[in-house]
């Protein structure tokens, strides 16, 4: 099945109704901006592997439609072994954060934890949120989070890690 290109929105509505869900807009308004209505039309048919969609809408930040889907799908991670909680880590999103602490201590191909990805870049408030979970865990070359943070020379990091 193709997705078609002149694919509306009533079209969109009308293939998740069924979802029933507050952010039903907001979802449709994703589906159709990002071209993924096959995608989310053969969820519900088990045809599709759901990470497809639940890692694209981490990767552009989406907050809502994410909560949405992990709720309704729960975790997934993609080939690298980066769980959703690293991406919502490296982009600074708090409220993701939140919603996948659960995922805490996971380590991604190269051994990093979602900590030293936030560290990686920059991410200060997820530094400060994850900290005491994943302070000390190292990766596969030995390193842990403060040396992450020493290595790229970021002092705002060395301090939020402190």
């Amino acid at each position: 099945m193709e997705a078609s290109s002149d694919f509306s929105l009533q079209e969109c509505s009308d293939v998740i109704v069924k979802f029933q869900n507050e952010c039903m807009l907001d979802i449709c308004q994703f589906i159709h901006e990002n071209n993924l209505q096959q995608i989310f039309t053969e969820i519900d048919d088990n045809s599709v592997n759901t990470k497809d969609i639940i890692m694209y809408a981490v990767m552009q930040n989406k907050t809502q439609i994410t909560t949405w889907l992990y709720e309704r799908y729960g975790f997934v991670v993609e080939n690298s072994k980066k769980t959703p909680l690293m991406i919502a880590a490296q982009n600074n999103n708090v409220e993701l954060v939140k919603l996948f602490m659960s995922q805490a201590k996971s380590r991604d191909a190269a051994g990093m934890t979602a900590l030293m990805h936030a560290v990686v870049h920059d991410s200060l408030d997820c530094i400060k949120l994850l900290k005491q979970t994943e302070k000390e865990i190292k990766d596969n070359s030995g390193w842990n989070a403060m040396q992450y943070a020493d290595g790229f020379r970021s002092d705002e990091a060395i301090a939020a890690l402190l």
